[in-house]
Formats: C-alpha cells, structure tokens, sequence
C-alpha cells in the first residue's frame, strides 16, 4: 500500500505544483512506515471522499457532529485503498451506487487532497489529529434518502465550506463535467 499511496502523492503534485509543499508532511508520514490508513495514526491519517456531480449540484450529507453539508466521505477500512473507500462510503451514507468518473482513466489519482484538523473527540478517545482526505471524482445516480444520513443535491454556487470552494474552482479550472 505504501508504493500505491506514494505513486498517488507523486502525480497529484505532478499536476498540482503548488500543492506540493503542503502534501509533504503526509509523504514523510506514509514513508516512516507506520499504518497510515489506521484511524487511530497520529498526527494524521488517511481519510476518501467521493466528489459527486449532477449539472450544476454537487451531491452532500448533513454531516451529523458538526452539521455542515459536506462531500460523503470518511475512514478507509483495512484492506481498502482510499478510491474504494469512497466509493463504498458515498452508497452507505447516500444509498446511491457510484464508479470512478471518466477524469480518473487518465489521471489515477485523487482530483483534491484536503488536510484539515480534526478536534480531540473525548467520548471517542480521540486526540487532535489531521485528514488527509483523498478526494475522488465519482458519478452515479439513484434515489436519495436511503443511506445513513440526510442527502442532498447541492448547488454548486451555494456551496459555502472553503475546502469545497476551492476544489469547485480546480474541477472548473480543469474542465471536469459529469459523466
């Protein structure tokens, strides 16, 4: 897992340059051996996301703890590399069914990796930690309503989380539509 997670740290900074700097520490972090994809790895772990787009919405759950509308995403289980833990997160939490979007044939690495902090969560024995959330471009389709949280279709204009806008602005910068 370890070459398979580099080789994805190394094209993502080969088309996004001037991320390069901020994806160090996940490098050095992944190169130092330890299980990067465990939950409980301090200072950060790995986390996916599946980026679903329908016209001009983007697909979203209400996050249950911090009530935000957010991308499904969340912890990628053993054996599981971050694009099937996407993939497997976006049905549990949605109920849609969801593949890898035409954009990843060619680039088979994460469209966005966001790294943000997680606050010490008490009743989880949980510390501060980082994400190193893999962003992957998915696309399906399908009722909502039957996974574990509120879904919806967002407009992309009304999507407020700054960690979101930005990735909006690379998947237009990029001339990704759905597929």
């Amino acid at each position: 897992m370890t070459e398979y997670l580099l080789k994805q740290l190394s094209e993502y900074v080969n088309l996004f340059p001037g991320e390069r700097a901020d994806m160090q520490s996940v490098v050095e972090q992944i190169k130092s051996d330890i299980n990067i994809l465990d939950r409980k790895t301090i200072p950060g772990h790995i986390t996916a996301s599946g980026i679903v787009l329908s016209k001009d919405c983007m697909l979203m759950i209400r996050h249950p703890v911090l009530g935000k509308w957010l991308q499904p995403g969340g912890h990628v289980e053993r054996d599981e590399t971050p694009l099937h833990a996407a993939i497997r997160e976006v049905k549990e939490e949605t109920g849609i069914s969801v593949k890898l979007h035409a954009w990843h044939r060619w680039n088979q690495f994460p469209i966005d990796i966001s790294i943000h902090m997680i606050a010490a969560n008490e009743r989880k024995s949980e510390l501060a930690h980082l994400h190193y959330d893999f962003r992957y471009m998915l696309t399906g389709s399908g009722a909502l309503g039957f996974g574990e949280h509120a879904s919806a279709w967002k407009n992309i204009a009304d999507i407020e989380e700054s960690k979101l806008t930005g990735l909006v602005k690379k998947i237009h910068k990029l001339k990704i539509e759905e597929s």
